[in-house]
């Protein structure tokens, strides 16, 4: 019998030509006969197309009807199970309508990629080749994981990874509830190279958290090498800082390690400071004095700035710059007598 275009029911029909009350009979006395009706007793099993051509069909069952979808083999799904309290509920039933899937009771899919799903349903739009979007319930992958909440897709956008809401059991039987991805800061690039490397839930928290150890152990492994560096770098300062006072001895030692030139100095004192190597330089005799000069080649200096030869005090404090560097200086018998800047 067809209830309605699109549905056959199977089940046990009935003539009558009488009623008594609330109970129809067919009576075999023509006094008593009325004109005859054709109604039904009581629908044991259906089958309907959907609007999209699916084959739906189902039977009675205590509080309702049991409802069964073939789906073709490129929709991706294997089985689809639920239940409707009423067949007049599938009425114009499509998948592609919220509404429809919204009178179904708890939905039972089981995906071709032998993943699992019971809850709500929602419609996907038609071009997504989908049509069927589990909305809220339990979510089983094929890995094992299961995902009670909103459901959404694993997937990889805006350069970092977005797994579902709610409470997740993994694969050895730890449960959060946590974003306990959203603590770890990957680069796009990292996050990428999680997404194609996993497969499931499971395997993304071990590797992010393999990922964020490595990183810790990279950074602690170059805090130690700076650490090793710098111990290096003071023990070759104090290392030089006492050879310096051990030739100049304390007091001009400690100016030399200051950069502070002072008349008196002799031109190897200087050379510790400014390398002889950045001047021009001339020598003279007055009166029995050998007067040397010694005038700044910035062209020299310009060259070889970044070459460390400006002096053993450049490595005690710091890099230098053209304008603290004097112009010229005057010697007078190895003595400095005159700076100017």
């Amino acid at each position: 019998m067809n209830l309605y275009d699109e549905i056959t029911c199977e089940g046990v029909f009935m003539f009558c030509n009488l009623q008594y009350g609330n109970k129809y009979i067919l009576s075999p006395l023509a006094k008593e006969s009325r004109k005859f009706s054709f109604g039904i007793s009581g629908i044991i099993s259906y089958q309907l197309m959907t609007r999209e051509g699916y084959k739906a069909y189902g039977e009675s069952i205590d509080n309702g009807y049991s409802l069964k979808i073939d789906f073709p083999d490129k929709f991706g799904i294997l089985t689809f199970e639920s239940q409707v309290p009423n067949l007049s509920d599938l009425k114009d039933f499509s998948i592609y309508n919220s509404d429809c899937l919204g009178k179904l009771k708890s939905v039972e899919i089981e995906f071709a990629n032998g993943d699992n799903f019971s809850g709500t349903v929602t419609s996907a739009y038609a071009s997504s080749g989908e049509g069927l979007k589990p909305l809220r319930g339990k979510y089983t992958y094929s890995t094992g994981e299961k995902v009670v909440g909103e459901y959404s897709k694993i997937r990889y956008a805006d350069g970092v990874i977005y797994v579902p809401k709610g409470v997740i059991t993994f694969n050895d039987g730890v449960v959060t509830s946590k974003d306990w991805l959203g603590k770890y800061n990957f680069t796009s690039k990292e996050w990428k190279h999680i997404y194609d490397s996993c497969n499931g839930l499971t395997e993304i928290r071990d590797m992010a958290i393999q990922l964020e150890l490595k990183k810790q152990q990279e950074k602690i492994a170059e805090q130690r090498a700076e650490q090793r560096a710098e111990q290096l770098r003071r023990r070759k300062e104090e290392e030089q800082r006492r050879n310096i006072v051990s030739k100049y001895g304390e007091h001009y030692g400690a100016l030399i390690i200051k950069k502070k030139l002072v008349p008196g100095m002799s031109q190897a004192m200087v050379n510790e400071i400014w390398s002889k190597d950045f001047f021009d330089y001339s020598i003279s005799t007055s009166s029995g004095r050998r007067i040397e000069m010694w005038s700044l080649n910035k062209m020299k200096w310009a060259l070889d700035e970044n070459s460390g030869k400006e002096g053993v005090v450049a490595l005690l404090s710091g890099s230098t710059s053209l304008s603290s560097v004097p112009s010229l200086l005057v010697f007078v018998n190895d003595k400095l007598t005159d700076i100017y800047k």
